[in-house]
């Protein structure tokens, strides 16, 4: 914070203004003020004179600015030397690697590495045990197989086909196995990785009437006893094609009669040579291993017949755990964002990883600046920090999907011509007929499938006229997909529940589906924590992976928080957004820590931890899948204990910090001054202010004009309406105000006696609409809210009436 404020210093003392000084920072006027304050507050001295028309720096304040800009100066420097490190770094890198592996395929790539980075001294161990990178200190572990410490994260570099080779003459008289189970009915020998340097396939070395299956899938070396005519693993183990040597060359010698088999018949292979044969899952690669160690050895047969067997591994490397939050800024930042971004930052610290924040602006209809500002105050204010971003930069960017279209429209074009996705120009009034006349007929409402029928031809003279059209996906229609959640393990979805999703609109930006998968793919993110509301749309997001051929991120989709009703909690039930916590007086850490135990608990199960401790002992498996209850009697319960471990000082600093500063003070003086003779009367005129809910009179609801249901209508819209206003400013909110009143015919003055009760609990005070500018929206949503609550609240039945009333309203 402290680099932060230094920076805000520095950028208004140069732009001799605090508005400009916010334009070039991306802030609100307000924010930038308020932090210039808090640092003068915190330093305990005077740094800047202000006036109406001009900002003098104080004596000391000169002093701090000349030792902020020699820091900023400071600061750039070292990010550049950092840069230029990247660019060429230095110093020992250890890694290890299987023997095969390093002998056939590292030295080469290491060699052209280090000529590339001469400052690079390797330290290579080629060893067959397993590794510990943590406890040895390795910085790279190229591994067969999956990690056995669920603690690293692997990365699968690629992988190699698993191929069987048989003679024909072992498969006319034994049959040609189908799948991997039936090995288990095949003769043959598990040969371990020493037992024979080569294979002997004919002479006095031949093992009677076996197949062999040989365990490892690279080559040996060395041994006695074989002949050098007779040595299929020279043909084909380092070769990609079946059963063909680096460069095309087909086997020579005995193994040049071999046919490839993976679970087709021999005639199916003919003159093709194994190519495009499909591959074995992981699960299969456990029974081909099984099979052939249960297999009896030395029956005696010929030896002639002989099936192989690449064993399918992927080799790994270790890699840093990447995960994100990726908001969209159109409205208040929402706790359930935050809620989310904790646990995040909570596992990729715990890993050692790296935590982004992602801007997901496509919506520009709704999208602000203002509130993705708003997103960032709110986040760090719960000391949620990250290490890549729009504000920060990094390495990925850039991290607003507003500035990332180019790179979209290059995916996009790549999946119509691989035959993934294609054009619709079907109109909103076709598909709004189809979606109708599906649901008469009672079937789910899904696109039709009708511009993917199109011609090439067709579709590109619609393109070259201009015609509107979108970018759909294909999906199948039958079968399932199976989600692997890292909370309910495999999940499976019906593919019929899936529509052809629009990936690209009219308006050449994409929907959140292209754009989430590009993105994290593009952004090295390895773990994808999200609501769970987004899991019935998993299988677009995986099968978009498999179209494009990208390793998938891991999926862990975290329970929604709920209301006390356990109803999906919304801000029509419950405050839902972060500024109205800061607002109402509630520490940081303690909200913090009350998000932190929505469905999740320390391993000791005890209430108040920090965010610290919340890392240190982070286990995702902790997580519960009820959904989580955020009740605001339990947070101010939680905050309380909070609040009493603070030192007197810490209390007091917060109390003015919170709303006794400078700031608000100087926007609530001029409604103030001119109706009070002393100072004493401002505490029972103002006190409002200085409150988080009111508690008002039920009397003062009481109207002339209007019934006890009109009056609960009419302070309902208006809620609404405020609900949904983009900017809090006195004009707007009038506006709001204005718009319901001339509706349902009535008067300015008919609505002003119930919001001056509702918002300032008073018969009397300040101007209503002044006070609802400075209180701002969180507040003043609030006391409306607990208003209507006071008068009975709003029935399901009038909720669905008053909405339709609601759309009809300017």
């Amino acid at each position: 914070m402290g680099l932060d404020d230094a920076l805000i210093f520095t950028r208004v003392v140069e732009c001799h203004s605090f508005t400009q000084a916010a334009q070039g920072l991306g802030m609100q006027k307000s924010t930038v003020s308020r932090r210039i304050a808090l640092l003068e507050e915190r330093l305990g001295v005077r740094l800047i004179n202000r006036t109406t028309r001009k900002l003098r720096l104080t004596e000391v304040g000169q002093a701090y600015y000349e030792r902020c800009r020699q820091i900023m100066l400071d600061f750039a420097e070292a990010e550049q030397a950092v840069m230029q490190l990247q660019l060429a770094p230095a110093g020992l890198l250890r890694i290890t690697a299987p023997i095969e592996f390093g002998q056939l395929f590292l030295g080469r790539v290491l060699g052209d590495f280090m000529r590339q980075y001469p400052q690079i001294t390797a330290e290579v161990e080629l060893t067959s045990r397993r590794v510990d990178p943590v406890e040895e200190g390795v910085d790279i572990a190229i591994l067969v197989g999956q990690p056995q410490d669920s603690t690293l994260i692997a990365r699968k570099v690629y992988e190699t086909s698993r191929r069987l080779y048989a003679s024909p003459d072992y498969l006319a008289r034994h049959g040609t196995p189908q799948t991997v189970a039936e090995l288990a009915g095949h003769r043959a020998v598990l040969l371990p990785h020493d037992s024979m340097r080569y294979w002997p396939l004919e002479g006095e070395h031949c093992l009677p009437g076996c197949a062999v299956v040989q365990q490892h899938h690279l080559c040996p070396r060395g041994g006695h006893g074989r002949r050098r005519d007779c040595r299929p693993a020279d043909h084909d183990l380092r070769s990609g094609g079946a059963g063909r040597a680096p460069g095309g060359a087909a086997p020579r010698g005995p193994a040049a009669g071999w046919r490839a088999v993976c679970g087709l018949p021999v005639s199916a292979l003919s003159g093709h040579e194994g190519e495009n044969l499909p591959r074995f899952s992981d699960s299969q690669s456990a029974a081909v291993s099984g099979s052939a160690a249960g297999a009896v050895p030395g029956r005696p047969v010929n030896i002639a017949a002989l099936i192989r067997v690449h064993c399918n591994s992927s080799r790994l490397s270790m890699t840093t755990v990447r995960t994100r939050i990726a908001p969209s800024p159109t409205g208040d930042p929402h706790v359930g964002t935050a809620y989310i971004a904790l646990f995040n930052l909570c596992f990729a610290r715990q890993h050692g990883g790296e935590f982004i924040l992602r801007i997901e602006d496509t919506d520009q209809v709704r999208s602000t600046r203002e509130s993705e500002q708003q997103i960032y105050d709110a986040l760090r204010w719960l000391g949620i920090e990250w290490s890549e971003g729009p504000d920060v930069g990094g390495s990925h960017g850039p991290y607003r999907q507003s500035e990332r279209g180019h790179i979209y429209q290059k995916y996009s074009a790549e999946l119509v011509e691989k035959g993934h996705a294609f054009h619709c120009f079907c109109s909103a009034e076709r598909l709004d007929k189809v979606r109708a006349e599906q649901m008469e007929a009672k079937q789910t409402p899904r696109y039709d499938g009708h511009c993917m029928h199109l011609t090439a031809d067709e579709v590109q003279q619609r393109l070259a006229a201009g015609e509107p059209n979108v970018v759909r996906m294909k999906v199948p229609t039958e079968g399932v997909c199976v989600v692997p959640d890292m909370l309910r393990g495999e999940v499976e979805i019906p593919w019929d529940r899936m529509d052809m999703q629009v990936l690209m609109k009219t308006d050449g930006l994409p929907t959140y589906f292209l754009a989430n998968v590009v993105d994290d793919h593009l952004m090295g993110i390895t773990h994808v924590l999200r609501g769970e509301e987004w899991l019935p749309s998993a299988p677009k997001l995986i099968l978009l992976y498999e179209y494009f051929g990208w390793e998938k991120p891991q999926l862990c989709y975290m329970p929604l928080l709920r209301n006390p009703d356990k109803s999906k909690l919304s801000k029509r039930k419950n405050p839902t957004s972060i500024t109205f916590y800061e607002r109402m007086g509630f520490l940081p850490q303690a909200m913090l820590n009350y998000l932190g135990r929505m469905g999740w608990s320390m391993p000791d199960e005890r209430e108040k931890f920090s965010l610290d401790e919340m890392i240190e002992h982070f286990d995702i498996n902790r997580v519960s899948l009820g959904g989580p209850i955020f009740d605001l009697e339990k947070l101010s319960w939680l905050n309380g204990q909070w609040m009493r471990e603070l030192s007197v000082e810490e209390f007091a600093a917060g109390a003015q910090k919170w709303a006794f500063n400078s700031d608000y003070l100087m926007q609530i003086a001029p409604h103030v001054q001119g109706r009070v003779e002393t100072f004493s009367q401002i505490a029972p005129l103002a006190s409002f202010f200085f409150a988080g809910g009111v508690a008002p009179d039920a009397a003062l609801f009481e109207h002339k004009k209007l019934s006890a249901e009109q009056v609960r209508q009419l302070m309902q819209l208006i809620l609404w309406k405020l609900e949904a206003l983009r900017q809090w400013e006195k004009d707007k909110i009038t506006g709001c105000i204005q718009a319901v009143v001339e509706h349902l015919q009535l008067k300015l003055r008919d609505a002003m006696p119930l919001m001056f009760a509702a918002v300032t609990g008073q018969a009397s005070s300040v101007s209503v609409l002044d006070a609802m500018e400075i209180l701002g929206p969180d507040l003043t949503r609030f006391r409306l809210r607990q208003a209507i609550e006071l008068l009975g609240g709003v029935s399901k039945k009038e909720n669905k009436e008053w909405e339709k009333l609601l759309a009809a309203i300017a």
